[in-house]
């Protein structure tokens, strides 16, 4: 099915039903930046921010994890870019985690711009069904397979390249959440992105993300 053929159908399907035009709406804003991150980091590659809003270039810092008072895995700094287009409810963070000898592994992530948000269970079997569609495109187009990450939430689906990226790092591209568990109060858990694997030995690349600012704040 083309790009052509999908327009057409969501532009019937939002004549013939308000909530499914609202559906297909957020489901093609979070389309299109979940693309940009894919492309991104399978090819190497800056993201493209055409027609987005620069939100701004951070430096976090990660706190140690700890078991009682003993440090099992120490803490770092890592870059944060966050682009995001006006109206729109998704944002994308994009980061650099070291690597050492100034390399870095990257991951861009598109998720919801604040913590309290409206996704309906509608809403998240569009988008679902909008994520299985691609993969089942780019599968077809081949040089990709299933890659689904660990099923820590109900909602667990992604594909990757069988070749690795420029940066010798296997990429993997995700989408992961979990119901609202009958809690009208809170906002479920939502994030989708693509992500460099650092399982693998020589993963690592050159620094995308200039110029550097500086904003401490701990997770």
């Amino acid at each position: 099915m083309t790009s052509r053929m999908v327009l057409v159908g969501t532009l019937v399907a939002c004549f013939q039903s308000q909530p499914t035009c609202a559906s297909e709406d957020l489901s093609q804003d979070w389309f299109d930046l979940w693309s940009r991150c894919r492309i991104a980091i399978e090819t190497g590659t800056a993201v493209d921010a055409n027609g987005l809003d620069n939100l701004g270039l951070r430096t976090r810092i990660k706190a140690p994890f700890k078991v009682g008072e003993y440090i099992v895995l120490p803490g770092y700094e890592y870059e944060e870019q966050s682009w995001g287009r006006p109206g729109s409810e998704f944002v994308i963070r994009e980061r650099e985690y070291p690597r050492g000898n100034g390399k870095v592994a990257r991951i861009c992530e598109v998720s919801f711009l604040k913590d309290e948000h409206g996704l309906t269970d509608a809403n998240l079997s569009v988008i679902v069904n909008t994520f299985t569609e691609e993969r089942g495109r780019l599968i077809e187009m081949g040089g990709y397979e299933i890659r689904n990450p660990d099923p820590i939430f109900p909602v667990a689906v992604g594909v990757g390249p069988t070749s690795k990226n420029q940066n010798n790092c296997q990429v993997i591209s995700y989408l992961q959440s979990t119901p609202d568990l009958n809690n009208k109060d809170a906002s479920r858990f939502f994030v989708s992105g693509t992500g460099e694997q650092t399982i693998h030995n020589g993963c690592a690349g050159p620094s995308l993300l200039t110029p550097k600012g500086y904003d401490p704040t701990v997770e």
